[in-house]
């Protein structure tokens, strides 16, 4: 049996062949440009309170006088600062999430004199809140509210109304800003209250129409090319961060040493060459806590690297079981 192919039909096949790995290679090189150069997502411990802030757009509350600000908004797509200052607060209880918006418009004249006239549209000038309670970036609520008190309520896009009458709001308006609140009763986003441990993803959204022609688009977390981008939302805690980082890598590395006490217990002669690993382990992990229990170990700029130094002590115990179980399986086959 003879090939019939060419030499020119080879050639013209490598040269296919080629331009196709260069265009898959520069694809991947160009994700990994956009993914290194997007913005961390944002993290937000809300404020448990016993006293449950009243809806009237004062702000006047212990409860928000007590709750840390969000860091402030970004311009959609691009991660830069705003051009007008935007920022929340979010504090809870055993019933609802209240979240404070507050929104500076130096231009409140201009929209003051729309909403006389009836020229700005019900979400023209407004927030959205968008809320994953499973923390998975998958199916999200969505609330709108406009700057007039307009609100919308869709669950999985598509409007709800059990959501839409599990939440009320309050918007005050004033010479040179927009202030909202909010109560979202938990019984309509969860079966599962927050605890120490939990993150729920979130983002905190503005629309800004002061020139209709060109709106503004503003994002707690900052978005690509639209407000509705789970992947971009930022993490929603309920408690102070070193709290909440002590529950939840507790409750990652408790799978872990119950597996690698039990292997270290049943096959004694697998584990004895690992015992002063697990010594240096264990003291990686106290040096973890102590530095999460140190003073000012709350404060926003240094929780990705205690987040990190947290993460990289689970890596350890993982590592530390994958030896431990090939030691095994080593022993049971000598």
């Amino acid at each position: 049996m003879t090939d019939d192919r060419s030499p020119i039909t080879d050639n013209r096949d490598m040269k296919n062949l080629s331009l196709l790995l260069s265009l898959v290679c520069t694809c991947f090189l160009q994700a990994l440009v956009l993914a290194a150069a997007e913005p961390a997502l944002p993290w937000y411990a809300a404020l448990r309170t016993v006293d449950a802030p009243v809806m009237d757009g004062e702000l006047n509350d212990a409860c928000w006088r007590a709750a840390e600000t969000t860091t402030p908004f970004v311009v959609m797509g691009g991660g830069t600062a705003a051009p007008v200052g935007t920022s929340g607060r979010l504090c809870w209880d055993e019933r609802h999430l209240y979240l404070a918006l507050m929104c500076e418009e130096p231009s409140m004249a201009r929209i003051e004199t729309r909403i006389a006239g009836e020229q700005i549209g019900a979400f023209d000038e407004s927030l959205e809140v968008f809320l994953d309670t499973s923390g998975q970036r998958g199916s999200f609520v969505h609330l709108l509210l406009g700057i007039t008190g307009e609100r919308r309520s869709l669950a999985g896009g598509v409007p709800s109304e059990g959501l839409q009458n599990g939440w009320t709001a309050k918007v005050r308006r004033s010479t040179n800003r927009w202030i909202a609140e909010l109560a979202i009763s938990l019984a309509v986003l969860t079966d599962q209250p927050p605890s120490a441990d939990r993150v729920w993803a979130m983002n905190l959204n503005r629309t800004r129409s002061v020139d209709p022609g060109s709106p503004q688009y503003h994002c707690w977390s900052a978005t690509r090319g639209a407000f509705a981008e789970p992947d971009r939302f930022g993490n929603l805690i309920f408690a102070p961060y070193p709290l909440w980082l002590r529950a939840r890598y507790t409750a990652l590395t408790a799978g872990l040493t119950a597996e690698i006490a039990d292997l270290m217990m049943r096959y004694p002669q697998a584990s004895d060459s690992l015992r002063d690993g697990l010594s240096r382990l264990d003291g990686t992990w106290l040096e973890v806590l102590r530095t999460i229990e140190a003073p000012g170990a709350d404060a926003p700029a240094g929780r990705d690297a205690m987040r990190a130094r947290a993460d990289q002590a689970v890596g350890l115990y993982e590592d530390f079981l994958g030896r431990l179980r090939l030691a095994v399986v080593g022993t049971q086959f000598q």
